[in-house]
């Protein structure tokens, strides 16, 4: 657990395994490392692993001056140089999975293999819906919005199945437990400047694309029009899962990853 400055924000992170390959899983909007619990209990004893709390997310302050024009995929490139990874296979969900996508563009030294899950490239659907909870979150914080998160972030079946009570209580928490700054992130997140769709077909590196059939933050033909447009890469569909696809069905998760890095 430690703490490195970058670009004045001072980013929290964790090493776990010890392996020489180096996993780095990068979260989304909302949440922080520690949604990968399962991923580095499955994965430590054969790699060497890294999670990291997002600017503005968990232990990583929040910044407000300049996060509009922060780049936080240039941040994480800072943080595997400062490591001296010099090559990493790097998971991304979410808005990890974008920020992963234009590093591999950026650094495409650094990405050994790219798994993306729960990713898109296309503009924001949602824009208006998300700005207007985002307004509510600022100024009334997130418990006002719980509810509309909780079903963008999981599955139906998932949220009112009874054996689930205590994982939905312990990430329901987790949620809670943002500040009302975290506005400023989702902000400049909605806000960002979209991807150059034509350059993805630049990606060369093995890549895994995973989406959750019942996503709603991000429908699965996101993840359809990215695997057609990404020439080295291979799709698969998580069966009833939603948008926390490493939460919702950690098994799973872990096996599509696992074969991918097999292959390598």
């Amino acid at each position: 657990m430690s703490i490195v400055n970058i670009n004045s924000c001072n980013y929290y992170y964790e090493i776990h395994g010890s392996g020489d390959d180096v996993l780095v899983f990068s979260h989304g909007l909302l949440w922080r490392g520690s949604v990968f619990e399962k991923q580095i209990e499955y994965f430590k004893s054969k790699y060497s692993i890294l999670i990291y709390d997002q600017c503005g997310h968990g232990q990583s302050e929040i910044i407000e001056k300049d996060f509009k024009s922060r780049c936080l995929f240039k941040d994480t490139i800072k943080l595997l140089d400062y490591l001296g990874f010099e090559q990493v296979h790097f998971i991304g969900l979410s808005m990890g999975a974008d920020l992963a996508i234009r590093i591999t563009l950026k650094r495409p030294d650094l990405i050994k293999s790219l798994i993306l899950i729960s990713a898109s490239v296309t503009p924001e659907s949602n824009y208006n819906r998300y700005s207007l909870l985002n307004n509510v979150l600022r100024f009334s914080g997130i418990k006002t919005i719980l509810q509309p998160v909780l079903v963008n972030m999981f599955s139906i079946h998932f949220l009112n199945d009874p054996d689930n009570k205590e994982k939905v209580k312990k990430w329901t928490e987790e949620l809670l437990n943002n500040k009302k700054e975290i506005h400023i992130a989702i902000s400049a997140a909605l806000k960002r400047e979209n991807i150059d769709i034509e350059m993805l077909q630049n990606i060369t590196c093995q890549t895994l694309i995973l989406a959750g059939t019942e996503d709603k933050a991000i429908p699965p033909e996101n993840s359809e029009f990215l695997h057609l447009k990404i020439k080295n890469s291979s799709l698969s569909f998580i069966e009833g899962c939603g948008h926390m696809i490493c939460i919702e069905d950690p098994k799973m998760c872990n096996l599509e990853i696992e074969k991918i890095l097999d292959q390598l």
